[in-house]
């Protein structure tokens, strides 16, 4: 269950990577890691914004930025959308969610991420020409946040939040 109310930062940080999983996620309800064959490096996660409308592709590779200057992952957009570990669609018929390809390896006991689609309903999020400050950004973060692994932190107004609680943080308008 999503965390509610004051919590500590090691409560918040096993919800994030596992507590949300085993709630949401019975069946996979472990810590979720992409392969990094490079130790001592970054990750490199590639990832294809063609399923977006034109004007949200730049507001996605904003949200790239935003995770790599946290998570010290490194992102590389690819024109190949066959090649990319991160796909993005825009249906409208589906809500804003993201896919994830998981494979348990038994041998380091990690389940690994190998690709991750993530669809933004359109309008349902707020617009994209409204830029870093719109609820479409917000999502943007959000649903890179679940590819990367992480699950919901709670009901607060931080990016890894239940969605229906964004709201622009007033410090950055």
């Amino acid at each position: 269950m999503p965390l509610s109310g004051p919590t500590d930062l090691d409560t918040m940080v096993d919800q994030l990577r596992i507590g949300y999983w085993i709630w949401a996620d019975a069946a996979n309800p472990d810590d979720r890691f992409w392969p990094n064959f490079n130790s001592g490096n970054p990750t490199t996660i590639t990832f294809n914004t063609d399923g977006l409308p034109l004007e949200a592709r730049t507001l996605a590779e904003l949200a790239f930025n935003s995770w790599h200057e946290v998570a010290n992952i490194n992102f590389v957009f690819t024109s190949d959308p066959a090649a990319a570990d991160i796909h993005f669609s825009s249906n409208a018929g589906e809500a804003s969610h993201f896919v994830p390809e998981l494979f348990f390896d038994a041998l380091s006991n990690q389940t690994w991420i190998t690709d991750v689609r993530i669809n933004i309903q359109p309008g349902f999020n707020g617009n994209p020409s409204d830029g870093i400050y719109s609820p479409y950004f917000y999502t943007l973060i959000h649903e890179i946040g679940h590819a990367l692994g992480l699950g919901h932190g709670g009901t607060t107004t931080v990016a890894m939040s239940i969605p229906s609680t964004y709201q622009p943080d007033p410090l950055c308008q």
